[in-house]
């Protein structure tokens, strides 16, 4: 399966699981190229009545140091820092959880716990730019916990998100000259319900 952005648009877009999942565990293969594009997956999310999907996100974002894009995301980080600017966009975030459409911002690394700083780290060790990645989501009660590349990620509680909602796969909208240079492909989608 895959996803491409749609040239001057935006929005995001989604691929969403007509069923709800509250307990579940999820895993899937995934290759983003370029590497400059990231993407993710929705889960215990609702769909508002602006169209906007909101929820918890299993992050997706294989940066790789030789995109000069991939530098601007530092030179960012760096302007952050000195203005607490919101937008920051984290290094090899892979794994993590962000609340998407929520005011949490980063679950985690974030308000659930987690040092950003070795979370970074550990993700670009464990990334493979231009390859094919694995992800898995493991969620039963307030508790989830991810795995990158069969190494543990995320590990937290956050009693919030705690509720069932959907699996949407995620294509991020904006400005693309090409958008057909652009694609995210998912691979051996697993679903399983926990009792």
């Amino acid at each position: 399966m895959s996803g491409q952005p749609i040239g001057h648009n935006p929005e995001n877009a989604f691929l969403c699981s007509p069923e709800e999942y509250r307990d579940f565990e999820l895993r899937f293969d995934f290759r983003i190229r370029p590497s400059s594009l990231n993407s993710g997956v929705q889960f215990r999310s609702h769909i508002l009545d602006s169209g906007i999907v909101a929820g918890p996100q299993l992050e997706m974002d294989v940066q790789d140091p030789a995109d000069k894009t991939f530098f601007m995301r530092y030179l960012a980080d760096w302007l952050v820092r000195l203005t607490d600017n919101p937008w920051r966009q984290r290094l090899w975030p892979t794994g993590g959880v962000y609340g998407e459409a929520l005011e949490t911002g980063w679950i985690y690394p974030g308000v659930a716990g987690g040092d950003a700083e070795a979370f970074a780290e550990a993700g670009q060790r464990l990334t493979r730019p231009d390859d094919w990645n694995s992800l898995r989501l493991l969620a039963r009660g307030d508790r989830v916990r991810t795995w990158f590349n069969g190494e543990p990620r995320a590990d937290f509680s956050h009693a919030p998100t705690n509720r069932p909602g959907r699996i949407c796969l995620q294509v991020h909208g904006g400005e693309y000259d090409d958008p057909l240079a652009y694609e995210i492909r998912w691979r051996d989608l697993q679903i399983r319900v926990l009792d």
